[in-house]
């Protein structure tokens, strides 16, 4: 993966692990980056979060860290997707079957 992608990645894994604590079961790319064929200033980086009792705050942390991540070169890029954990067992075998296959823990 291209450094200029940890980069970014690293700052919001500091921002919601800091906020959410225990609550933050996982968090993964998925798409192109995952795959290993990101073209940087092309590709989206896309992001998931999967944690427990999502809150209003989360939300507005969502949209904080997407802010932040414009000081970054190629942080326009980031999209941010949150999921909760009682979500993901929720969603049927196709999607689930998706979510598996397009993410890297």
């Amino acid at each position: 993966m291209d450094k200029r992608y940890r980069r970014i990645l690293n700052h919001v894994v500091e921002r919601f692990a800091d906020r959410l604590g225990d609550r933050l079961r996982s968090a993964f790319v998925k798409g192109s980056l995952a795959r290993g064929d990101a073209v940087w200033g092309v590709s989206d980086i896309d992001f998931v979060l999967l944690f427990d009792r999502p809150d209003e705050e989360d939300t507005k942390l969502r949209r904080q860290v997407e802010r932040e991540a414009l000081q970054f070169e190629g942080g326009d890029a980031l999209v941010i997707q949150r999921v909760a954990g009682d979500r993901l067992s929720q969603m049927d075998e196709d999607t689930r079957a998706y979510w598996l296959y397009a993410c890297e823990s």
